[in-house]
Protein backbone atom coordinates (compact mmCIF):
# COMPACT_ATOMS: atom_id res chain seq x y z
CA UNK A 1 0.00 0.00 0.00
CA UNK A 2 1.30 3.47 -0.89
CA UNK A 3 0.57 6.78 0.83
CA UNK A 4 0.84 10.37 -0.34
CA UNK A 5 4.11 12.13 0.37
CA UNK A 6 3.76 14.89 3.02
CA UNK A 7 4.91 18.46 2.48
CA UNK A 8 8.69 18.05 2.87
CA UNK A 9 9.79 21.69 3.05
CA UNK A 10 8.12 24.81 4.37
CA UNK A 11 7.37 27.06 1.38
CA UNK A 12 5.50 30.34 0.93
CA UNK A 13 4.49 32.66 -1.92
CA UNK A 14 3.56 36.30 -2.31
CA UNK A 15 0.17 37.59 -3.48
CA UNK A 16 1.27 37.27 -7.12
CA UNK A 17 2.11 33.60 -6.72
CA UNK A 18 5.87 34.24 -6.79
CA UNK A 19 8.20 32.63 -4.21
CA UNK A 20 8.41 34.73 -1.04
CA UNK A 21 12.14 35.40 -1.43
CA UNK A 22 13.67 36.62 1.83
CA UNK A 23 10.43 36.04 3.73
CA UNK A 24 10.73 35.85 7.51
CA UNK A 25 9.07 33.13 9.61
CA UNK A 26 8.93 34.10 13.28
CA UNK A 27 8.14 31.37 15.82
CA UNK A 28 6.87 31.94 19.35
CA UNK A 29 5.39 29.99 22.23
CA UNK A 30 1.65 29.77 21.51
CA UNK A 31 -0.32 32.78 22.74
CA UNK A 32 2.81 34.79 23.62
CA UNK A 33 5.62 36.88 22.18
CA UNK A 34 8.26 34.55 23.67
CA UNK A 35 10.51 33.15 20.92
CA UNK A 36 10.37 29.38 20.41
CA UNK A 37 12.94 27.44 18.41
CA UNK A 38 12.29 25.44 15.27
CA UNK A 39 14.99 23.15 13.91
CA UNK A 40 16.93 22.45 10.74
CA UNK A 41 16.26 18.70 10.75
CA UNK A 42 14.37 15.92 12.53
CA UNK A 43 17.09 15.46 15.17
CA UNK A 44 16.17 18.76 16.84
CA UNK A 45 19.87 19.42 17.48
CA UNK A 46 20.33 22.61 15.47
CA UNK A 47 17.88 25.51 15.92
CA UNK A 48 16.91 27.70 13.00
CA UNK A 49 17.48 31.42 13.20
CA UNK A 50 14.41 33.23 14.51
CA UNK A 51 13.15 34.55 12.21
CA UNK A 52 13.92 31.81 9.73
CA UNK A 53 14.76 33.47 6.41
CA UNK A 54 13.24 31.88 3.32
CA UNK A 55 15.55 31.26 0.36
CA UNK A 56 15.15 32.53 -3.21
CA UNK A 57 12.46 29.88 -3.82
CA UNK A 58 10.56 30.81 -0.63
CA UNK A 59 11.69 27.61 1.09
CA UNK A 60 13.13 26.64 4.48
CA UNK A 61 13.66 23.50 6.55
CA UNK A 62 11.35 23.89 9.55
CA UNK A 63 11.06 21.07 12.07
CA UNK A 64 9.00 21.48 15.26
CA UNK A 65 9.61 20.40 18.83
CA UNK A 66 7.18 17.68 19.93
CA UNK A 67 6.85 19.39 23.33
CA UNK A 68 6.05 22.91 22.11
CA UNK A 69 2.87 24.64 20.96
CA UNK A 70 3.80 27.43 18.55
CA UNK A 71 2.58 30.74 17.22
CA UNK A 72 3.94 31.55 13.74
CA UNK A 73 4.11 34.98 12.13
CA UNK A 74 5.09 35.20 8.47
CA UNK A 75 6.44 38.51 7.15
CA UNK A 76 7.87 39.56 3.82
CA UNK A 77 11.46 40.82 3.45
CA UNK A 78 10.28 44.33 4.35
CA UNK A 79 8.77 43.06 7.64
CA UNK A 80 5.15 43.43 6.47
CA UNK A 81 3.03 40.78 8.18
CA UNK A 82 1.35 38.33 5.80
CA UNK A 83 -0.30 36.02 8.30
CA UNK A 84 -0.28 34.86 11.92
CA UNK A 85 -1.28 31.35 12.99
CA UNK A 86 -1.44 30.52 16.71
CA UNK A 87 -1.55 27.30 18.75
CA UNK A 88 0.22 24.97 16.32
CA UNK A 89 1.39 21.82 18.09
CA UNK A 90 4.57 20.03 17.13
CA UNK A 91 3.52 16.79 18.80
CA UNK A 92 2.84 13.72 16.70
CA UNK A 93 -0.44 13.19 18.54
CA UNK A 94 -1.80 16.56 17.43
CA UNK A 95 -1.27 15.75 13.78
CA UNK A 96 -2.96 12.36 13.88
CA UNK A 97 -5.83 12.55 11.43
CA UNK A 98 -9.33 11.35 12.13
CA UNK A 99 -9.44 10.17 8.55
CA UNK A 100 -6.91 8.74 6.14
CA UNK A 101 -6.26 10.48 2.85
CA UNK A 102 -9.43 10.54 0.79
CA UNK A 103 -9.74 9.47 -2.82
CA UNK A 104 -8.80 12.02 -5.48
CA UNK A 105 -11.79 14.18 -6.40
CA UNK A 106 -11.86 16.23 -9.62
CA UNK A 107 -13.34 19.73 -9.91
CA UNK A 108 -13.66 21.50 -13.27
CA UNK A 109 -12.61 25.17 -13.45
CA UNK A 110 -13.39 27.44 -16.37
CA UNK A 111 -11.36 30.27 -17.86
CA UNK A 112 -11.98 33.49 -15.91
CA UNK A 113 -13.97 31.72 -13.18
CA UNK A 114 -14.56 33.85 -10.08
CA UNK A 115 -14.27 32.32 -6.61
CA UNK A 116 -16.63 29.34 -6.81
CA UNK A 117 -17.51 26.63 -4.28
CA UNK A 118 -15.72 23.33 -4.79
CA UNK A 119 -18.55 20.86 -4.24
CA UNK A 120 -18.39 18.94 -0.95
CA UNK A 121 -15.04 20.51 0.03
CA UNK A 122 -16.13 21.74 3.45
CA UNK A 123 -14.68 21.58 6.95
CA UNK A 124 -16.67 21.80 10.20
CA UNK A 125 -14.47 23.69 12.66
CA UNK A 126 -16.61 22.39 15.52
CA UNK A 127 -15.17 18.93 14.79
CA UNK A 128 -11.90 19.48 12.93
CA UNK A 129 -9.02 21.90 13.47
CA UNK A 130 -7.86 21.67 9.89
CA UNK A 131 -8.12 19.96 6.52
CA UNK A 132 -4.94 19.17 4.62
CA UNK A 133 -5.13 18.91 0.84
CA UNK A 134 -2.80 17.41 -1.73
CA UNK A 135 -3.53 19.28 -4.97
CA UNK A 136 -2.94 18.72 -8.68
CA UNK A 137 -3.89 21.27 -11.34
CA UNK A 138 -4.31 19.97 -14.88
CA UNK A 139 -4.75 21.31 -18.38
CA UNK A 140 -6.23 18.44 -20.36
CA UNK A 141 -4.45 15.37 -18.96
CA UNK A 142 -1.20 17.19 -18.13
CA UNK A 143 -0.41 18.07 -14.51
CA UNK A 144 1.01 21.60 -14.64
CA UNK A 145 1.26 22.21 -10.89
CA UNK A 146 1.06 20.19 -7.69
CA UNK A 147 1.56 20.72 -4.00
CA UNK A 148 -0.29 21.17 -0.71
CA UNK A 149 -2.64 23.65 0.91
CA UNK A 150 -4.64 23.48 4.12
CA UNK A 151 -7.64 25.07 5.79
CA UNK A 152 -6.87 25.87 9.42
CA UNK A 153 -8.93 27.19 12.31
CA UNK A 154 -7.67 30.56 13.53
CA UNK A 155 -9.73 31.61 16.55
CA UNK A 156 -12.90 30.19 15.03
CA UNK A 157 -12.25 31.47 11.51
CA UNK A 158 -11.12 29.20 8.69
CA UNK A 159 -8.37 30.35 6.37
CA UNK A 160 -6.23 28.93 3.61
CA UNK A 161 -2.56 28.61 4.59
CA UNK A 162 0.55 27.74 2.59
CA UNK A 163 -0.31 30.62 0.27
CA UNK A 164 -2.76 28.72 -1.87
CA UNK A 165 -0.14 28.67 -4.65
CA UNK A 166 1.58 25.54 -5.93
CA UNK A 167 5.10 25.39 -7.42
CA UNK A 168 6.30 28.10 -9.79
CA UNK A 169 3.81 27.32 -12.55
CA UNK A 170 1.56 30.08 -13.88
CA UNK A 171 -1.46 27.87 -13.22
CA UNK A 172 -3.79 30.79 -12.52
CA UNK A 173 -5.70 29.13 -9.65
CA UNK A 174 -6.36 30.97 -6.39
CA UNK A 175 -7.90 29.17 -3.41
CA UNK A 176 -10.03 30.94 -0.81
CA UNK A 177 -12.74 30.12 1.73
CA UNK A 178 -16.12 31.34 2.85
CA UNK A 179 -17.69 30.49 6.20
CA UNK A 180 -21.18 30.09 7.64
CA UNK A 181 -21.14 29.53 11.42
CA UNK A 182 -18.54 26.74 11.82
CA UNK A 183 -18.74 25.37 8.27
CA UNK A 184 -15.87 26.49 6.03
CA UNK A 185 -16.23 26.11 2.24
CA UNK A 186 -13.17 25.82 -0.02
CA UNK A 187 -13.44 27.94 -3.18
CA UNK A 188 -11.33 28.32 -6.32
CA UNK A 189 -10.92 31.03 -8.94
CA UNK A 190 -9.11 30.82 -12.29
CA UNK A 191 -7.47 33.74 -14.07
CA UNK A 192 -8.92 34.90 -17.38
CA UNK A 193 -6.74 33.64 -20.21
CA UNK A 194 -5.54 30.61 -18.26
CA UNK A 195 -7.83 28.24 -20.18
CA UNK A 196 -10.18 25.66 -18.73
CA UNK A 197 -8.71 23.10 -16.38
CA UNK A 198 -9.22 20.56 -13.63
CA UNK A 199 -8.33 20.67 -9.94
CA UNK A 200 -7.75 17.30 -8.26
CA UNK A 201 -7.90 17.19 -4.48
CA UNK A 202 -7.20 14.56 -1.84
CA UNK A 203 -8.20 15.59 1.68
CA UNK A 204 -7.28 14.53 5.18
CA UNK A 205 -9.10 15.90 8.25
CA UNK A 206 -7.41 16.60 11.61
CA UNK A 207 -9.39 16.45 14.85
CA UNK A 208 -10.03 19.61 16.83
Amino acid sequence: MATLCPLLKFREFDSNGDPLTGGKLYSYVAGTSTPASTYTDESGATPNANPTILDSDGRADVWLSATTNYKFVLKDSADVTIWTVDDVSGSAASTTSTTSWGAWVEHAVTDGQSATDLTSETVDLATYSSAIYEVEILRGTTVIASGSISIQDLNGTGRVVSGGFLTEEAHGVTFSVSQATTIVQLKAALDAGAGNGTIKLSKRLVAA
